[in-house]
């Protein structure tokens, strides 16, 4: 809330400024990647700013639309043409039924013009309980993968070195046959195979009362969801953009 000035650096750009107004800061051309989690639908009143400036206290309708807009100007000029907008957003259960919050987004971004990849659950290893619900506890999140051109957007097929470097030889027939000393990245984090599935703990609140025991804000988001969909849709020196930048955790990920 202190920031009046950006800070701008070599590898880095703040902006506190209305995310409306991010197509007045941002260069055309510029951005390989947006990954942003957006407020949820009226379950959150973020603080220090008013209700009526915070998407999730419009009406559905307007919150679908408003996440739309936001994303126009990356269609049209912002992000490149090998570039992948992302969305994480939450269904929401009023009197006993689904708003169908990320079904009503992904076919409005179609609506616009936009080419959906896929959707990627997040599932959360500590959920919110819901009380008078006659249902499934809901548990997941869903990460809404979008590009301008299905043909022409980046996608990174990770690799790692085994644990053993050499390289081995063995005959096959009449051929020999070289093992690469290299394997398909299968999964950095816990080596099982790369799901569209990820599960995590909503986030570690230890971490922020380290840096700041009196940091309120109601929903960081754990750094691993970002670094999945960073690693695989950028490249080192690629350029990453949060349009709700929150707690900062997409450019800590980064």
């Amino acid at each position: 809330q202190e920031l009046t000035d950006p800070i701008i650096s070599t590898n880095y750009q703040i902006h506190h400024l209305d995310n409306k107004q991010a197509a007045s800061v941002l260069e055309p051309n510029s951005i390989d990647l947006q990954y942003s989690s957006p407020d949820y639908f009226e379950a959150r009143n973020y603080r220090g700013v008013a209700k009526k400036d915070q998407v999730g206290q419009l009406d559905l309708q307007s919150y679908i639309d408003s996440l739309v807009n936001l994303s126009i100007p990356f269609r049209d000029r912002i992000l490149k043409e090998s570039g992948v907008f992302i969305y994480n957003v939450s269904d929401i259960i009023r009197e006993n039924q689904s708003l169908a919050i990320p079904q009503r987004l992904t076919l409005a971004m179609v609506e616009a013009g936009w080419h959906f990849i896929q959707e990627v659950k997040w599932v959360k290893e500590n959920p919110t309980p819901i009380f008078k619900f006659n249902g499934f506890r809901p548990s997941t999140e869903s990460i809404l993968i979008f590009t301008k051109n299905p043909l022409k957007f980046h996608w990174r097929e990770l690799r790692i070195m085994n644990d053993n470097k050499s390289i081995s030889v063995s005959k096959s027939g009449s051929k020999f046959v070289i093992d690469s000393p290299n394997k398909r990245l299968t999964d950095y984090v816990s080596n099982k195979n790369v799901l569209d599935l990820i599960q995590t703990p909503v986030f570690n609140r230890k971490e922020f009362d380290e840096i700041d025991p009196n940091y309120k804000h109601q929903a960081p988001q754990n750094e691993l969801i970002p670094l999945n969909f960073i690693l695989h849709y950028t490249d080192m020196g690629m350029t990453v953009c949060d349009l709700f930048g929150g707690s900062g955790t997409t450019g800590a990920a980064a």
